[in-house]
């Protein structure tokens, strides 16, 4: 799947090349221009954005504000930023730190020099996107060996919940906070998150009490909190084995 480009820079004969050459590349559908920096991110919202190259040396002021309100969006979180810059000085060193711009080209640079920066990021994010449905996939056979039906909207809140806790980014929130986070990965509400769990973890004990128990011997339904530590702390069991037997 091609990657939606956005580029905004003030140079129209390097946004004409892009133009010509995007399509001959296959590197991404270029969805946007603009020879000066958004300033309403609704409009970056609005095209389901990828990769975003800019040159902040436009005007470093709004590109601040734009960096600023980009990290306030929850959909905009994955977006892969590329910076081009005139020069490499105090300002434009301190706003690639701030930002956390990895990826950035300086004059004297061609188009095929951004294709191929744009081309890094795109096989970055599919091996990234590759490794997060391997372990989802994974915690979702751990979650129906424990009996959640997988048909239930339970299973994949379940999953996605899971999963960001394996993150360390939201390994240290509350179980209410991963809620949270899992709703607003599938734009429903935490309410609805919550009552779809408990009503998977309510079937699953209906149905097979003996395999979503967490403990061997007693019949006991599992809360939400539990069951997620313990999928999540039998990942951690995988991953170490793993490691000890590269170790050997």
């Amino acid at each position: 799947m091609l990657n939606n480009i956005f580029l905004c820079v003030d140079d129209l004969d390097l946004i004409k090349e892009f133009l010509i050459n995007i399509n001959k590349t296959q590197n991404g559908n270029l969805v946007g221009t603009s020879t000066t920096i958004v300033e309403d991110v609704n409009q970056l919202l609005a095209l389901h954005l990828d990769i975003l190259i800019i040159n902040p040396e436009i005007n470093l002021e709004k590109a601040e504000i734009l960096m600023e309100e980009l990290c306030n969006h929850d959909q905009l979180k994955d977006l892969h930023i590329i910076a081009l810059y005139s020069e490499l000085d105090g300002k434009t060193v301190h706003f690639s730190i701030k930002h956390k711009i990895d990826n950035f080209l300086i004059k004297p640079y061609t188009c095929k020099d951004i294709f191929n920066v744009v081309s890094l990021e795109s096989d970055t994010q599919q091996y990234e996107e590759s490794i997060k449905d391997n372990i989802k996939t994974f915690v979702g056979r751990l979650l129906e060996q424990k009996g959640i039906p997988i048909h239930l909207n339970g299973h994949k809140y379940l999953t996605t919940a899971i999963y960001l806790k394996s993150e360390p980014v939201f390994c240290s929130l509350t179980m209410k906070e991963i809620l949270v986070e899992t709703a607003k990965e599938h734009g429903t509400t935490y309410t609805r998150v919550e009552k779809s769990i408990r009503t998977a973890i309510t079937r699953a004990y209906k149905e097979q009490p003996a395999l979503i128990s967490l403990h061997t011997g007693v019949l006991e339904k599992p809360t939400c909190k539990a069951l997620v530590y313990f999928i999540h702390n039998r990942m951690r069991l995988k991953e170490k084995e793993k490691d000890d037997i590269g170790n050997l």
